[in-house]
């Protein structure tokens, strides 16, 4: 059985995530193996009964509101491209069905992949190789990452996500109630470029070095617009932590950390919307580039900047 989740609320995001027990496995399309062309809604719910592989120079793409359940250490490994888009409504969902499914890894990726949509949960791995670190493992591959829930997940390095040697976009997504053992409770980028902005980064933990996101060696590092709120950790900044490397590569402003006495001003736990007297309303870059869909000055967290309206 899947050891007890850490923390004692599940997020439940209304509208995008249902209970299992809604589905019924007879109606599965089974997945395995090698994949290439598109996931139709029409044949989903998808059961991936082992590790399916998208290889160098094919491409993956997944309708809105597909749901893909992942066998017990069943994982995706791209090596191509993976197109995953969804919308506000119909988002695309990567799961367990029973045991501990490994999560998506993306090695050596021939194209650039997208995610926008999607939910990635309930990824358990120990952190014992290179294909067991995190719930969403970028090894010298470009990834976006964008207005997608990354949640209750479990591992050893970079509880929601890892990357090394890769270019990865994060913007306007909710990561949540993740856990590392030893870096980063939901995020460790190490050797890589990364762009992390208008992110919402809540409740996670690591048993070691940082709770919230984690630089190794950083290259060009952006954390703009951000809210770190409740991670912890026993050793180094939960909130935002560089364990070595040039910091001069790293550009950290505008984000809301918190303090003693001074939260984000969330409608709830399950609702991360701001409310009308959140510090974190027009508390962003100023600059144009980063502007709210009305226009107005940038909001933190995954609900503000020009991705933020869903």
């Amino acid at each position: 059985m899947k050891p007890m989740s850490l923390f004692a609320m599940l997020f439940v995001f209304a509208g995008c995530f249902s209970d299992l027990s809604e589905v019924n496995p007879s109606k599965f399309t089974e997945l395995s193996g090698s994949i290439s062309g598109t996931l139709a809604l029409k044949d989903a719910p998808y059961h991936v009964t082992d590790t399916l592989i998208v290889d160098s120079n094919a491409s993956l793409t997944i309708e809105p509101a597909v749901r893909l359940f992942f066998a017990d250490s069943a994982m995706l490994i791209v090596q191509g491209q993976l197109t995953a888009i969804g919308d506000a409504s119909r988002f695309i969902e990567f799961s367990d069905i029973a045991g501990q499914w490994k999560g998506i890894k993306f090695v050596a990726g021939s194209g650039r992949s997208q995610m926008r949509f999607c939910i990635v949960a309930e990824v358990y791995v120990e952190g014992q190789d290179s294909l067991h670190i995190s719930a969403i493992e970028v090894h010298q591959s470009t990834l976006a990452l964008q207005n997608c829930i990354i949640r209750n997940n479990h591992s050893g390095f970079g509880g929601g996500l890892y990357c090394t040697g890769s270019n990865v976009t994060m913007i306007g997504n909710i990561i949540r109630d993740n856990f590392a053992g030893t870096f980063g409770g939901a995020v460790l980028c190490d050797g890589s470029q990364a762009q992390i902005n208008n992110n919402t980064i809540l409740n996670n933990l690591s048993f070691n070095y940082g709770g919230g996101v984690v630089l190794v060696n950083p290259l060009a590092v952006e954390i703009q617009n951000n809210i770190f709120y409740r991670n912890s950790n026993t050793a180094g900044d939960p909130r935002i932590a560089l364990l070595t490397g040039d910091s001069t590569n790293l550009t950290a402003q505008f984000n809301f950390l918190e303090v003693p006495g001074l939260n984000p001003g969330f409608e709830s736990d399950a609702d991360l919307h701001l409310t009308s007297v959140s510090p974190c309303k027009d508390a962003g870059n100023p600059d144009a580039l980063f502007r709210d869909v009305d226009g107005s000055r940038n909001d933190q967290g995954a609900y503000g900047g020009p991705l933020g309206n869903w």
